[in-house]
Order: structure tokens, then sequence, then C-alpha cells
């Protein structure tokens, strides 16, 4: 007879245990291998929310159907033909030609860096530079959803005006430039970012506790009290609530040193 000690499973359990695991394993393994076929390449922007991390801007030629690629060219930028000619196969063949892209804090606009580590922004004559490595308002963009074009986004500037595309024949690059003022056919851009940020799954906000102020002034207390009995602690007989009122004001820590000023708590506050 096998030792067994107290609250163990049986033999049984166990082994039926050992089957689900290595079930749950394999299944895990396959679901990992789906999920790596889905978070690799370069998949085209619904909306503004996949805008995170690189991003791979062009734009179809409206006159011969074939794609411009948004390039940064020494302290510009620059639209250049794309090598591809089929649009699901459209990716990045130079890091030149990805921006990173980052949503600005506590706003709707966003900031795009070249791979040179700098900014995209635009003057006031609506020439489009990389030049800068810090950001100002110039350097934020407004990007919005087109409408009637599935994957098509408009990009405004700190003045007002939108990024657009001169079709030129027969140069093999094209400055950028963004001076237009409505949105037409030559200021519709198409985006691509990589699928692991798209299909990313957000995470979850931790749980902040709230602390009870009643035990912080305790807390407090007991590391400020002075010189005697410790296990005797010298407590306001006021209401909480000034406390709590503090903590909204965030003048919780001047609370507490004045109360413990009063009580004569803090060996350190005479």
């Amino acid at each position: 007879m096998s030792l067994k000690f107290k609250g163990e499973a049986s033999l049984k359990k166990q082994k039926k245990k050992l089957k689900r695991d290595r079930r749950q394993v394999v299944e895990d393994e396959e679901e990992e291998e789906v999920d790596q076929q889905f978070l690799s390449g370069w998949l085209n922007c619904d909306s503004v929310k996949d805008f995170n991390g690189p991003l791979f801007v062009y734009t179809k030629n409206r006159v011969n159907e074939n794609f411009s690629v948004l390039t940064s060219q020494e302290d510009i930028l620059v639209w250049r033909k794309a090598k591809q000619t089929e649009e699901s196969k459209l990716e990045p063949n130079l890091i030149t030609e990805t921006l990173v892209c980052r949503n600005l804090p506590e706003s709707e606009k966003f900031s795009f860096k070249t791979c040179q580590e700098r900014y995209v922004g635009v003057d006031k004559f609506g020439v489009v530079y990389c030049e800068r490595e810090a950001m100002g308002q110039t350097e934020e963009w407004e990007v919005s959803k087109v409408e009637g074009e599935e994957f098509g986004f408009s990009f405004k500037n700190h003045y007002g005006n939108y990024l657009s595309f001169e079709f030129k024949p027969n140069s093999i690059s094209t400055p950028c430039r963004s001076d237009k003022t409505e949105v037409e056919e030559s200021e519709i851009f198409y985006v691509k970012c990589q699928a692991q940020f798209k299909y990313r799954k957000p995470k979850k906000p931790k749980k902040i506790k709230e602390e009870n102020t009643e035990e912080l002034e305790i807390e407090a207390l007991k590391s400020f009290h002075s010189f005697g009995d410790q296990t005797q602690i010298k407590k306001s007989k006021k209401d909480f609530k000034i406390l709590k009122k503090a903590k909204k004001e965030g003048l919780l820590n001047e609370t507490l040193l004045d109360r413990r000023e009063k009580l004569k708590a803090d060996k350190f506050c005479k």
C-alpha cells in the first residue's frame, strides 16, 4: 500500500488530472501556432485605434494604378514607387519606409518618427520635413477615417492643411507636401500596421486597493512615534472625514503631519 497524505487525491483522480493537463497543453500549443500565423506580416488599419507601433503608409496612383510609398530621405519625406504591384503583398522593403506612430496622451493627435529618430513635421509653407529630435506643435498630426473608403485615412497638420500626393510620371521620387485645404483623391492614404499590434490583447487595468485612511494614520504614528511604549498609539478623537477630504485634495501627508504635531506623537516634530 502506497503512502497517502491527508487531502491528497486518489490515484484514479490523479491520472484523470494528468490526462486533462496533457490535453490542455496540446490545445494551447495548437492555439499558439494559430496565433503566430495571425501575428505575422502587415495588415491594413481599419481605424485609428490600429495606429500603434511601426506603420507603412502608401497611396494609389489614379493614373496608372501603381502604388507609391512614403519614405524618409535624409531630412525630408518623399513618395517612391513601390516594387510590388499587388496591394495584398504590399509591405515595407526598407526600414526607411516605416514610421513609428504614437498616440499623444490625453489627445486624439499622433506623432510620427522616422528610423533616424526624427519627428515628422510641417512648416507654414506645406513642406514636410523630418529633422527635429524634439516634438512640438508642428509635429502633431490629426488622423481621420475617410468616408466611403474602407481603409482610407487623411492626415491634417497643425496649420489645418492635409497631407497630399502629386503624381509625376517621369520622376523616381516626389517630395511630400501638406498644403491642401480639402480632402480629395490625392489626400487619401492607406496605412498598414504589424499584425502583432493590431491583434494584441489590451492589458487589464490593475485594481487599485483603496487604503483606509484610519489605518494610514495608525501606520504613520507607528513610524514616527515618540520614545516610550510603542504599543499605545495616540489617536485623534476627531472624525476621519478630515483625512478622507485631505486624501481627495492630495494633501493627506500634510494633514497627517499636522495631526501628529497636535498629538505630540512625532519624535521629529516638536
